[in-house]
């Protein structure tokens, strides 16, 4: 990642989700609040999984709570298509967050106890009294509704409180990361862009450390919707499902929580977040 330069952030303040209750995602499925083939992100802490409304998340950007009495944050960008969840805790105390702006084509988030400022997929803090810490990171599950209760049977759902802005903007910046199209003034918070695919590629991103890698969706669709490859050493499977929503798996384990971190993401996106990906070639 580049540097924080303050002349390249556009800021936009948007309203978190703070998370308090919830209710059976398969209630809210049947009263219709949530169709069956809504997209949901799904995150999980101490055993317990809570669902939220991408839709709705293209708008707060940012949700935050706890599962079991562990705390959470879950992020969504819509142009970049990048949902992360991290552990809000550094050095032993809980930080709370809000999406403030793009810098460099990212969100970026801002703590409320320092007001330093977060890179929300890598979890890193770029500039403030906070800068070089970095916060845990968890799993962001991108999925239908019905695939998230056929997963988990007694998955629930949060949802946010929608004010009359809440209900405004959120069909806009559903229409702009739908069709992949930069709000305006978007592309010159951007200092160089990675020319090898076209910015918004679809894609799943897999990251180690040591090795970073893209793997475009229609090139895992066209090998028949999974990839065997090699990922920092060790063997990694990445599939797309029926439904255009991939996973990825190391296959030298069976603990499952021996797993690759992977984004279902655009090329923009995880290229400005790790400059010199690879990129998977077919064949």
């Amino acid at each position: 990642m580049e540097d924080f330069d303050s002349s390249r952030f556009m800021r936009m303040e948007f309203e978190p989700f703070l998370v308090e209750g919830s209710e059976p995602l398969k209630n809210a499925v049947k009263r219709g609040e949530i169709q069956e083939e809504d997209t949901v992100l799904v995150v999980g802490r101490g055993g317990e999984y809570r669902a939220f409304s991408m839709y709705q998340m293209t708008y707060n950007k940012v949700a935050q709570g706890s599962l079991n009495g562990l705390p959470y944050l879950a992020t969504y960008c819509p142009i970049c298509h990048t949902g992360t969840a991290m552990v809000p805790v550094i050095d032993g105390k809980e930080f709370h967050f809000r999406c403030v702006g793009v810098h460099n084509g990212i969100a970026m988030l801002q703590d409320r106890e320092t007001d330093s400022y977060w890179n929300h997929v890598t979890g890193e803090c770029v500039e403030g009294p906070l800068k070089g810490k970095k916060m845990d990171m968890l799993l962001l599950g991108q999925m239908t509704a019905r695939q998230a209760l056929k997963k988990y049977p007694n998955l629930h759902l949060s949802l946010a409180k929608q004010s009359w802005l809440h209900r405004m903007l959120t069909p806009i910046m559903n229409y702009f990361g739908k069709h992949g199209i930069y709000p305006p003034g978007y592309k010159k918070t951007i200092i160089k862009r990675d020319e090898r695919l076209p910015d918004m590629t679809s894609g799943v991103g897999v990251f180690t450390k040591e090795e970073q890698k893209f793997y475009p969706i229609d090139t895992i669709e066209k090998a028949g919707g999974k990839l065997s490859d090699r990922l920092a050493g060790r063997p990694v499977t990445v599939i797309v499902d029926e439904d255009g929503f991939p996973e990825a798996y190391y296959e030298d384990t069976e603990d499952g929580e021996d797993i690759p971190q992977y984004l279902y993401t655009r090329w923009f996106g995880f290229s400005i977040t790790y400059p010199g990906c690879k990129i998977h070639q077919a064949g």
